[in-house]
Parts: C-alpha cells; structure tokens; sequence
C-alpha cells in the first residue's frame, strides 16, 4: 500500500502526501495537525482571524484560541476553509499513508473533509492495512455511497510473483527459484517483508 501511494504522489508532483506515525494514536488531532502544516503556502496564508482563532485549538503556533472551550461545528467549519482555500493548490490531490496509526480525532473528522463540497474538488488517497483499518474509517467506508469512495485491496503476492519480485532485484548470490516458496511462506507474500527479510539475512544468501 505504500508503494502503491508513493507512486500514485510521483505521477501527481504537486500531490499532497504525509502519513501517519506509531504513537499518533495517543496524541489527539496528531494527523490532522500534520495535515494542515503541510498544506501549500500555510505558513504564509492570511488567515481570517475567526479561522485562525478555531486553528488555534491544533495549531499553538496561530495564537490563543478564542475559547478554552472547543466548538466542535466551528472548527470544522474552518478546517473546509482552510483545504477549501489551500488545498486545491496541490492540485486537489491528498495522500494520507498509514492510516492504521491515527489518532481518533483525526479520525472523527475525516469523514467531514473527505465529502467537502471544495472547488475545485479534492481527491483523496487514504491507505492503511487492510486488517488494521480503523473503526471510524470503516464505518464511514460501509456507511454508504456518501463518500463515493473506491477501495482497493493490495492483494499478497503469489509464489510465482514472488520469484518474478526476486528475479527483478538481480542479487548476486540468490537463487530466486530457490528461495522463493521459503520466502512466500515466511512473509505471507507482502513485498516489503520480503524485502525487509533479504535485508535483514545479511550473511545469508546474499
């Protein structure tokens, strides 16, 4: 899935990618903060004050929020501002990799921005593992069409394709044909425990 997302961003150059990181989950609004720092020209945007106020909740760097109190409807209300009039200069294209990692605020959230009514539109590209997917995501995935959301499901590879993975990388030393059903077995087919599992064989074949 995150090969499928960086190349997704390499064929979209303007493209929007960050990801979310082990431990966000016990940070609220973690990712969402991280999503708006990267937001094009964000340092530099000319915030309207009422904005900037309600970003003042995530963001410490706007200032002191206008209440100690957060208004859940008027911060979501500047959160499709803000992507409304920043997000569309990446191209309208969003990437959000690792998903599994999110905290629940972010998550709570995403639903709101991912069905934005922004122009132009933006499009989103969101990843997590398939048997980590969280709850909130699901259940806004299985809600219905309103999100006119497409899944995709990266399927493992197979045995032969496997092969076709360690032929491909032309390491001296390795027999693909030999270590690839050992390989396919211990990995599940996931490329990048393959990969990872070559490296860390060190002495081994390679």
């Amino acid at each position: 899935k995150s090969r499928l997302s960086a190349e997704c961003t390499a064929r979209q150059p303007a493209a929007l990618s960050i990801g979310a990181r082990p431990g966000d989950a016990l940070v609220p609004v973690a990712l969402l903060a991280r999503l708006l720092r990267a937001l094009p020209g964000f340092a530099d945007a000319e915030l309207p004050p009422w904005v900037r106020l309600q970003l003042g909740h995530l963001l410490p760097e706007l200032g002191r929020p206008d209440s100690p109190s957060l208004n859940p409807l008027r911060l979501r209300q500047a959160l499709l501002w803000l992507l409304g009039h920043l997000g569309s200069l990446h191209e309208g294209v969003v990437v959000i990799d690792d998903l599994q990692f999110a905290d629940e605020a972010t998550l709570e959230e995403l639903p709101a921005l991912l069905a934005a009514d922004t122009q132009p539109p933006l499009r989103w590209l969101l990843a997590a593992r398939t048997a980590e997917i969280p709850p909130l995501l699901r259940s806004a995935m299985e809600g219905g069409d309103s999100l006119r959301a497409t899944v995709v499901r990266v399927e493992p590879l197979a045995l032969s394709e496997v092969q076709g993975l360690l032929d491909s990388l032309s390491l001296d030393g390795l027999d693909a044909a030999e270590w690839a059903a050992p390989l396919h077995r211990h990995t599940g087919g996931n490329p990048m425990f393959i990969l990872q599992t070559l490296l860390a064989m060190g002495d081994g074949p390679l």
